[in-house]
């Protein structure tokens, strides 16, 4: 009990920012709940409404009792499919405390909410020893978001298609958390993958290598493309270890090729389905979420290009593994953003995280240079 308390006064702030993130995310649901009149009723969503239907549709086949994804909104035959499996889960924990499928979803965004925002603290922990650069780079992934609104106001946007800002679920936290609870639970796993992989580098123990195998295979049944963000990090976060240390640490080789191993199986099977499956295939064909023209990136995440540019700079030299390893979850998600692909947006699952990461780099040691040089402004 008083390790328990201890734990909770340790982390009070964070605990504190974590709650507080989940409550402004709660407001655009409370305010549809509270306008309900006899005639209208609010279904649930405030945003994406297609989706939601789709996934409270996938809780109640697990309630019936399906372990697999089928479509429920088509009359053509088709095979079900061990893949996008969140709510289907779901369904089948529903089926014991039969709660109305809408209140589990409810309930559930809050609970992945809380699971993705501690464990996003956690990897921004090893990043900062201090807690005013935690929070500094907490704040950032949770709320950093682009100049949409200025764009908005200024009447300046460079097509038809409105800022990313106002409609890019997968790129930002806090949007995540507010509508999809499947977004706080690949989000949770990458950054817990990310601590428990760094907590190797420097601890070792092959049990935290087990626990990646395990997550990256939960990943899967629930996103089948986001671990690539986090395998491609690792392997950076890996070399740049090996690069400071001058030397190849054969665990950690070893380690890759087993984390490498445990996601070919269901790598394999989501390709042949999604690729040569006759009703699956024409699944990906119509599931197109092209990347806008890049300009649309750059106003989208706003004054964090900014501070990341600066925190590249201190990272280069400094070459901490951490940060290189942020560097590459930016580079791959846009390199994967603009690849032919059909689903190329997806892959900016997350990508504040180490945006935010980078500038609160930029950001602290921007502030040591002025404290330094320039004294009197510091006070």
């Amino acid at each position: 009990m008083s390790l328990g308390m201890n734990l909770i006064k340790k982390n009070a702030v964070a605990i504190f920012l974590i709650l507080l993130t989940l409550v402004l995310s709660s407001i655009p649901k409370w305010a549809g709940y509270s306008a309900e009149t006899e005639g209208l009723i609010f279904k649930g969503a405030f945003f994406d409404p297609q989706d939601y239907a789709v996934h409270i549709s996938m809780i109640r086949a697990g309630m019936l009792g399906d372990w697999s994804y089928q479509f429920r909104f088509t009359t053509e035959p088709h095979r079900a499919a061990y893949t996008r499996l969140f709510y289907v889960i779901l369904g089948q924990f529903n089926r014991i405390i039969r709660a109305e499928p809408e209140a589990l979803f409810e309930m559930t965004r809050w609970i992945f909410g809380f699971t993705a925002l501690a464990a996003l603290f956690a990897l921004i922990k090893r990043a900062f020893r201090e807690s005013f650069w935690q929070r500094i780079a907490f704040l950032l992934a949770v709320f950093g978001s682009g100049l949409g609104w200025i764009q908005l106001i200024l009447g300046w946007v460079p097509g038809p298609i409105t800022p990313i800002d106002f409609w890019l679920i997968d790129a930002y936290v806090f949007f995540g958390i507010a509508l999809f609870p499947h977004f706080s639970f690949v989000t949770a796993t990458l950054c817990i993958v990310l601590v428990l992989y760094f907590d190797f580098i420097e601890q070792g123990g092959w049990h935290r290598i087990a626990l990646i195998a395990g997550f990256s295979i939960l990943t899967q049944f629930v996103n089948p493309i986001a671990f690539v963000l986090v395998d491609t990090t690792i392997i950076v976060m890996t070399f740049a270890s090996w690069v400071n240390k001058r030397k190849v640490v054969m665990t950690q080789a070893i380690a890759l090729g087993i984390m490498g191993l445990s996601q070919i199986p269901l790598l394999v099977y989501n390709v042949h389905l999604l690729t040569f499956d006759p009703v699956w295939s024409q699944f990906t064909a119509q599931n197109e979420t092209l990347s806008p023209p890049a300009i649309y990136y750059a106003w989208g995440f706003g004054l964090l290009w900014i501070f990341t540019v600066a925190g590249l700079v201190f990272t280069l030299r400094e070459k901490n593994a951490v940060f290189f390893g942020m560097l590459a979850w930016i580079i791959i998600g846009f390199i994967l953003a603009y690849a032919p692909f059909a689903i190329q947006r997806r892959f900016l699952h997350g990508i504040t995280i180490p945006l935010a990461l980078l500038s609160a780099q930029g950001l602290k040691h921007g502030a040591r240079f002025i404290e330094g040089k320039l004294p009197f402004l510091a006070r």
